[in-house]
């Protein structure tokens, strides 16, 4: 979604972006904030349009939260608070995430027995909610509006047989970034003054990339770093999948999903 983050996201090049059109691209700068709600609206225009014209509309990767909130039907939510997640980011800095999580246990059990000690976004985002509107997140959830969508969901999983294949791709994923460019895309962003405290910097990536600056790292040390945050981040992605135990799920290796794909 944020313009200029596009080795880091791994965005769609502007020559497989010509043959197949993608959406939601480039549409923030990245100084902006951006949560399920917004995404779950953008979204239903986006999916309206694509079948007015009698086409079929493809959700691929992302995060898995916005996929299940806008499958739901995700409606009213609180937005984002720049105020009180500045307060959050400011505390972090000085007691660390897995203080916060400490923290949001004591105020919401209940969200906190679901997030990781060490998942700053949805810490921060839960310590936000009840900050700005004095209700933990876990109640607003409970009391939740839902609003289905109108649409008839086909949806599959495709994972590596092994866990030995994910850790080699994203090992590879790393070095395709480096050779594309990653450090000098971190270094433009780090050489404007009011992207410095911009909520990108928390995505895995762009948060090891800018320690690899400051702290003087070495190459080596920026891989183990990058590449142990995404192996926990794909360990949390696929202990969420897990919830949906009756989506029809293939290796990557069997490539029965490309069939599937294509019907």
């Amino acid at each position: 979604i944020y313009r200029g983050l596009d080795i880091g996201t791994a965005k769609p090049t502007q020559a497989e972006r010509a043959r197949v059109p993608h959406h939601l691209i480039d549409i923030l700068e990245p100084t902006a904030s951006y949560a399920g709600g917004q995404f779950c609206a953008d979204a239903r225009v986006i999916l309206a349009d694509i079948t007015a014209r009698g086409k079929i509309p493809l959700l691929v990767g992302g995060t898995l939260l916005y996929f299940h909130l806008l499958r739901r039907g995700f409606s009213d939510f609180p937005g984002t608070d720049l105020a009180a997640r500045q307060c959050i980011e400011a505390e972090a800095a000085q007691v660390g995430w897995v203080a916060l999580h400490h923290k949001l246990q004591q105020i919401d059990p209940l969200s906190a027995r679901t997030i990781h000690a060490h998942d700053a976004q949805r810490i921060s985002r839960a310590l936000e909610i009840y900050d700005s509107t004095g209700r933990t997140l876990s109640d607003w959830k409970k009391n939740q509006q839902w609003e289905p969508l109108p649409y008839t969901w086909h949806w599959g999983i495709v994972l590596p047989d092994r866990r030995a294949i994910l850790h080699e791709r994203i090992a590879a994923r790393f070095h395709q970034m480096i050779a594309q460019g990653f450090l000098d895309e971190v270094a433009m962003l780090r050489a404007s003054a009011e992207l410095m405290s911009a909520p990108f910097w928390r995505m895995v990536g762009y948060s090891q990339a800018r320690d690899y600056f400051e702290q003087h790292q070495t190459l080596q040390q920026l891989e183990e770093t990058m590449c142990a945050a995404t192996r926990q981040l794909a360990k949390r992605q696929i202990t969420w999948l897990q919830q949906w135990p009756d989506i029809p799920r293939w290796t990557l290796e069997a490539k029965e999903w490309a069939k599937w794909v294509t019907m």
